[in-house]
Order: C-alpha cells, then structure tokens, then sequence
C-alpha cells in the first residue's frame, strides 16, 4: 500500500485540514475511495480512543482489499488548522465536503468510486454531504447518529446504557426526568447565558434531592450527569454543538440520498441502538431500493466484539475494530 499526508483548504472557514491519503499497490481507473468520518468529539485521522485506532486499522484493510481511503484530522485537532470546541455540525459536514472536493479534483490519482463511511456522528455527517451532491456514488453509515432530532429516543438508548452499565431502576427514573428537563431548557431557551443559568439551578436541585449512594452510583457509570462533573457537561449540553445537533432531523437528509448505502449496526449498541437507527432510516431511505442493513451479532458502538455492550468492557478489549465489521464493510464496497 501508498500512504501520503496530504492537506485541502475548507475555503468557507479559512483552515487547512490534514490527512492520510491510503491507496492500494494496484491502482486502477476502478479504485474505490472511502472518506473516513470520525464521530464526536476531537478526534485525530485515526479516530484514536482509548489507545485504540479503529480507523488506522479500516484503511490499512481496505487498502489489502483495493479500497483507497482518506482519513483527516478533525479541525483543531492534530495537524488539522481551525478549533473544534466551537463548531458545529454544519462545520464538520463544510470540512467533509472540502475532503469529498479535494479527492475529486486531485490532479495525482483518478478513482472509480467515491463514497464516505461515517461513524457515529460521522455517519450523520457524510449523510448530509451525500443529500446536497450528485456527485457522492455510496455510502457506509457506521451506528450512524440519527436520533438527536427526536429526545424519547435520546433518553430511552442513554436508559438502555444505563442498565446494562449497572445502574438502579431507581437511578435510571430520575435520571430520565432530570434529562427530559434539562432538554426542555435547551430547546425552549435559545439565550444560551440564561440557559445556563437555568440548567445550573436545574441541575444543583437535582443533586440537593441526591442520597450519599446515589452520588457514589452515579460516579461508576461514563454516561451519567454527576455533580463533580456538572459544569463540564452544562457546556457540552448548552453548546452551539449540542444545541445545532438537537436541531437537524435525519430523515429529511435521508430523503435526499438515492445511492447504494450499508447501513451497520452493532447487536450491542445502547448509544444508537439498531431498533432506532434502523426505523429512522428505513423511514427517510422509503425511495431508496439500494440500501443494505446489517446487524453484527455482539458488537458495540465502536464495532468492538463484546459480551454485554457495557462501557466497562473497554478496558478489557484489545481489538481496535473486529475483523466482522472490516469484512463486512470492505465486501459490501467491493460488490458495488
């Protein structure tokens, strides 16, 4: 396999982003390429977590099946100039579509096929650049992140991982209504000073009504909202970010996107369960006859092998992503 560090310019924002352009030994005019979409947060080319590089080890197996890949550092991040703390999800799909123009105008190689896979975010993310262009041949959405239009489905995948995570019925209940208050602040008051004013009180009352072990409880459990970590997760919750990511409903994106789609899912997946994503998409994709579902028995949302799909399961993995998930993908692209 090539691999080179390459860089393209999002014009609108006025960065530079930065690269890994992987192509196989065998180039031809039929070479597919893959534009890698990490998920949330400041995540580098590799989508590096927990010492593990998911996506490093994707483009490194596609290249061995004949599938060229580029992977960028997220803006802020890395290489890549521009902050990521304060931008948006309209600001990764500007940086994707720079990505998507930068292979297609790229003067060295000449590719037969362009598509993007997407995780998590990602996936929304290459789905909005896929319905504002003609010119994107397919896509792979990776537990794509379709629910933040819709806040019973927030709550009730949060509950899932909640449960599997350990944590009390009786937890899970005022975990929920202190969840479904604190998105009502969110989506009725757009002054984002008074509403952290509100969440703070909002969230200091819940943790007054809080017993000594409810505290420790929560302080086992990745996705709780706890009271040593309570500033921190105001501002994520009341960010442009959040707030913009609240407000995008996948489905009149899907709408949009007529060309061969894989959508994959982990069996174990309890931040966008496949029950959910699943109904979303086949709801948005109602005109599109060329979309493939696929669950993979055991995995998680980072398409780890795994037992139960506990966030606690990390720290005993040693994979960076499974040999099914790599099948799975580079098969479906290949088939094309």
């Amino acid at each position: 396999m090539q691999e080179k560090v390459v860089s393209f310019e999002n014009k609108k924002a006025g960065i530079t982003l930065v690269g890994s352009l992987i192509m196989p030994d065998a180039m031809t005019l039929k070479t597919p390429v893959m534009i890698l979409i990490t998920g949330y947060g400041p995540t580098d080319r590799d989508m590096t977590f927990m010492a593990r590089k998911p996506f490093l080890k994707l483009a490194q197996w596609a290249a061995d099946q004949g599938i060229a890949t580029l992977r960028y550092d997220k803006r802020g991040v890395g290489e890549s100039e521009g902050t990521w703390q304060d931008a948006t999800t309209y600001d990764f799909i500007d940086d994707a579509q720079a990505a998507f123009d930068f292979l297609q105008q790229h003067e060295e190689y000449h590719f037969g096929r362009f598509g993007f896979c997407g995780l998590s975010e990602g996936g929304l993310i290459a789905t909005a650049v896929a319905s504002q262009s003609l010119s994107v041949d397919f896509l792979v959405l990776l537990a794509p992140a379709f629910l933040g239009a819709d806040d019973a489905l927030i709550m009730k995948a949060i509950g899932m991982q909640l449960k599997v995570d350990g944590a009390s019925e009786h937890f899970m209940r005022a975990d929920y209504a202190m969840r479904t208050k604190l998105h009502q602040i969110i989506r009725e008051e757009p002054d984002r000073e008074k509403a952290e004013q509100l969440l703070t009180y909002m969230l200091q009352d819940y943790f007054l009504q809080q017993k000594p072990e409810e505290k420790v409880e929560a302080e086992k459990f990745f996705f709780a909202i706890t009271e040593n970590k309570m500033t921190q997760q105001i501002a994520v919750f009341n960010s442009p970010w959040y707030r913009t990511f609240l407000s995008i409903n996948p489905v009149a994106l899907l709408e949009h996107v007529h060309v061969p789609v894989l959508m994959l899912s982990g069996e174990l997946d309890f931040i966008a369960p496949t029950k959910y994503i699943f109904d979303i998409a086949k709801q948005g994709f109602a005109q599109n006859n060329h979309v493939s579902y696929v669950v993979l028995a055991k995995h998680n949302h980072t398409f780890l092998s795994v037992q139960t799909g506990s966030f606690s399961e990390y720290s005993t993995l040693k994979e960076d992503i499974s040999d099914e998930t790599l099948e799975a993908i580079s098969s479906w692209v290949l088939r094309l």
